[in-house]
């Protein structure tokens, strides 16, 4: 699994949250039990660095880019969470209803690619629906290795019945249309960036 340029920034962004509040008593544990000079210089001058920052109120978390991405998908998770839980849906079903729904059947792999998720989360997901009778998995007849998966009655009928949830949602978020399309082209430009960062130091 590639690790994404946000995880990193993400984990050194708070891993240096909680060193701000540790490194002074870990600079004074280093001298006294290790003895070793390179050590404690390196520490010694993190910490103090760190202490400058905090006596200028410099935010650390509140500023950093991806920590916000993480906090609104958060946010959005719940909301959608309250939202389908008269539905017994779990938001990545109702994402591959929504997907089937707008594109008809489509095989796991389609699926998987279209909503970024790999074969160990999509398959009890879509074994779950299918326990629930809104999907079907049946594998194509000039292929046996490709599994196609399709909506059901129940499955269909529900695209009515769920026409609101996109509504609450929206009022959740308390953003209008322009705006929100606006920071989908954002969102949709900064995946590419990053997803093309990682490949390319990957490679």
């Amino acid at each position: 699994m590639q690790v994404t340029v946000a995880v990193i920034c993400c984990a050194a962004g708070l891993v240096g949250v909680a060193l701000g509040a540790v490194l002074p008593q870990l600079a004074g544990f280093l001298v006294d039990t290790t003895r070793s000079r390179a050590w404690s210089t390196v520490v010694e001058s993190v910490a103090h660095n760190s202490m400058a920052c905090n006596a200028f109120r410099m935010p650390a978390v509140d500023d950093m880019v991806c920590f916000a991405l993480y906090s609104a998908s958060r946010a959005t998770t719940q909301a959608y969470r309250r939202v389908l839980e008269p539905w017994g849906l779990t938001y990545p079903q109702y994402l591959v209803l929504v997907t089937l729904w707008t594109d008809g059947p489509r095989t796991v792999g389609e699926l998987g690619q279209t909503l970024d998720l790999d074969s160990g989360t999509l398959s009890p997901l879509l074994r779950r629906l299918e326990r629930a009778g809104t999907v079907t998995r049946t594998r194509r007849s000039d292929d046996e290795r490709v599994v196609e998966v399709s909506l059901t009655e129940l499955g269909l009928d529900l695209r009515e019945r769920m026409s609101g949830v996109s509504a609450q949602i929206a009022t959740c978020m308390g953003i209008e249309i322009d705006a929100a399309r606006r920071l989908l082209d954002s969102l949709h430009s900064l995946t590419r960036s990053v997803q093309a960062s990682s490949e390319a130091t990957a490679s």
